[in-house]
């Protein structure tokens, strides 16, 4: 078994059809919005800002759509969107979230795609991209900035995988702290032997009853020393109290307090293991939820 399957496990066959984009000329606009008893009192977007918010964001959040289409082969709604500054994202509508039977409740999963980036950009891992949440022609949802010129891990060459190997560390450690159990081989990308974390919306949430079933994915990982740089952005991240309390409040924003709770109780946990210099394989049972 290579280092790949170990991390992630088989992968599922897709068509790389699906994971294409048609020609700009077939841009077209979204669907007309129409209002039902469920979405017609939408929630505003999120328009706090933070000390670290980045330039990127502020397209995704304030740029006006040119051109869109609807990715297929996707289990939500998800579209490809076009901004008139040039920026480039993908939209994922709360009226487009379909029931997936998970511990995530629809309605919920654009507010988890950007609190997995805040999380990311506080402690400094710089694996997810910009992530906003806004409205687009009536509908609220995220917006995640695009990654051109990247490849799905599902479709990358083992020595190509090989070499984001310290970053697949990284991945580990924050998919744990964000509690996010669906990460597989098309939902992290490849670009420039950098990984882009992608697709975040089931994380935070655990079924009622299995707080304490542990996070056991990623075996590769276990008795393997931290790396120095991941440690060191984590401990500055712990060091820094304003910017804990600043995160607390922004992810109260988008999820409840016992999510919010729970994500600072698994700070705490990797905190632990930090002393110990890696994560034992003995000790994954205490990978939990952290409620």
């Amino acid at each position: 078994m290579n280092l790949f399957e170990k991390f992630f496990g088989e992968v599922a066959e897709k068509p790389k059809e699906e994971l294409k984009r048609p020609p700009a000329q077939e841009l077209p606009p979204f669907a007309p919005y129409s209002p039902t008893k469920e979405n017609k009192k939408e929630e505003k977007p999120e328009k706090k800002t933070h000390p670290l918010s980045t330039p990127e964001e502020k397209k995704l959040e304030v740029g006006e759509k040119t051109g869109s289409f609807e990715l297929q082969g996707t289990v939500n709604k998800v579209f490809f969107v076009k901004f008139e500054d040039g920026a480039e994202g993908i939209f994922k509508p709360k009226n487009g979230e379909a029931f997936t039977g998970t511990s995530v409740e629809k309605g919920t999963y654009f507010k988890r795609e950007r609190a997995a980036y805040l999380v990311d950009r506080f402690i400094g891992f710089g694996l997810i991209p910009p992530t906003v949440i806004r409205e687009i022609e009536g509908q609220i949802g995220s917006v995640q900035e695009f990654v051109p010129d990247a490849k799905t891990a599902a479709e990358t060459l083992e020595h190509e995988k090989q070499a984001v190997a310290s970053e697949m560390f990284k991945v580990w450690i924050l998919d744990y702290l964000i509690f996010n159990t669906d990460r597989h081989g098309y939902n992290w990308l490849i670009r420039n032997q950098k990984i882009h974390a992608i697709d975040n919306g089931m994380s935070f949430g655990v079924r009622p009853g299995s707080e304490d079933e542990p996070f056991d994915h990623y075996f590769a990982h276990f008795n393997a020393p931290f790396p120095q740089e991941m440690k060191d952005m984590f401990e500055k991240f712990l060091s820094w109290e304003q910017g804990k309390e600043i995160l607390r409040d922004l992810l109260l924003e988008l999820l409840n307090k016992k999510e919010t709770d729970a994500f600072f109780r698994r700070v705490e946990i990797v905190n632990e293991f930090l002393a110990q210099g890696k994560i034992p394989y003995a000790a994954r049972n205490g990978l939990t939820f952290g409620s």
